[in-house]
């Protein structure tokens, strides 16, 4: 996929190859594929940035999940719940209160990454 010119991955490629980095713990790969999504400026959905941030929060890259999630016009349960979830399992309640306040109408799941 990374050395094609001719082949340009859509966004449920991007979140298979994403989910298989996370799944494989291959966060050196997946900084790969997010390189290479910068580099051809790939345009992605809701999926592919929640699998991206997914990844991140995966390996404990908090902030840089935060950077892409706040890159993000409009963010979903799933955006807000992984960095919520893995703020807590970090210790860093803070932080995940202060997100969790930042949503309007949190459902029941962001409210359940909480706890």
């Amino acid at each position: 996929m990374l050395d094609s010119t001719r082949l340009r991955p859509n966004g449920v490629t991007l979140v298979s190859v994403l989910q298989a980095c996370a799944q494989s713990n291959d966060l050196v790969f997946g900084k790969e594929v997010h390189q290479f999504i910068i580099e051809r400026k790939i345009q992605m959905d809701f999926s592919a940035h929640n699998s991206l941030i997914g990844l991140y929060v995966k390996f404990g890259s908090l902030d840089h999940a935060r950077e892409l999630s706040n890159e993000m016009s409009n963010k979903d349960e799933i955006t807000y719940g992984s960095i919520i979830s893995r703020y807590m399992a970090h210790g860093f309640v803070d932080k995940a209160m202060d997100l969790l306040w930042e949503i309007k109408n949190p459902r029941l799941s962001t409210w359940n990454a909480v706890i």
